[in-house]
């Protein structure tokens, strides 16, 4: 347990929470609907605002109004009673189906158009909001974001630092070297909130130092 600690610098009552409130999590997750990896649901109860594992490892539902009347579903799905409760301002719906149309709106727009008005546009559980972020912060470029793509009210609007550039390509079927030689990766993981990648074990050893100052654990 030490050296998970020293390794992820999570706290001990993080790790020992964190495997039960992960659980409850996806127990959450698969009553939606939910197929993969992907919070893709659509059987989201109307009161739902929300999950995520706080700074203790404890698992945090958002929840739309009483709390009290919201309960008994939420732990029935989550096949646990070791929940945290919060109230919200929007529903998840509310919060997918923003997404959605700005997804959409990329979709059908070329990058240049895009660009023009938002650099990003993230679906942000613990503030129960859609961040978008934009190239010029201006009442002008709102108002022009939310006439072209959503004018959803769950909507944050921030000054953007500038576009995302990708130091790194972790894509399926990418290949990174180490010292064990040259190896490719399968898929993107997560372990104990640490982000990683699967790849064959004889690939690389345990703790090996790969390229861009990555390690493989």
């Amino acid at each position: 347990m030490d050296n998970i600690e020293e390794m992820t610098g999570l706290s001990k009552e993080y790790l020992e929470n964190w495997g039960r409130a992960h659980e409850a999590s996806q127990n959450l997750r698969q009553s939606f609907g939910s197929s993969g990896l992907l919070d893709d649901g659509e059987d989201y109860p109307e009161q739902y605002g929300g999950r995520y594992i706080n700074d203790k490892g404890k698992l945090v539902v958002l929840v739309v109004g009483d709390v009290d009347t919201a309960k008994a579903e939420i732990e029935k799905r989550a096949k646990s009673g070791d929940v945290i409760y919060k109230t919200c301002e929007y529903s998840y719906r509310m919060l997918t189906e923003t997404m959605d149309e700005i997804n959409l709106y990329m979709q059908e727009n070329p990058i240049s158009a895009v660009e023009g008005i938002f650099n990003l546009a993230m679906l942000m559980d613990t503030e129960n909001r859609v961040v978008v972020y934009l190239a010029e912060f201006s009442q002008e470029r709102i108002d022009e974001f939310k006439e072209k793509v959503s004018s959803a009210p769950c909507i944050e609007f921030v000054k953007s630092s500038g576009k995302n550039v990708d130091t790194i390509n972790v894509n399926p079927g990418a290949g990174i070297v180490a010292t064990g030689g040259s190896i490719s990766v399968g898929y993107r993981v997560n372990r104990i909130s640490a982000d990683g990648i699967l790849t064959a074990a004889h690939g690389a050893t345990s703790t090996t130092p790969g390229s861009n100052g990555i390690t493989i654990f």
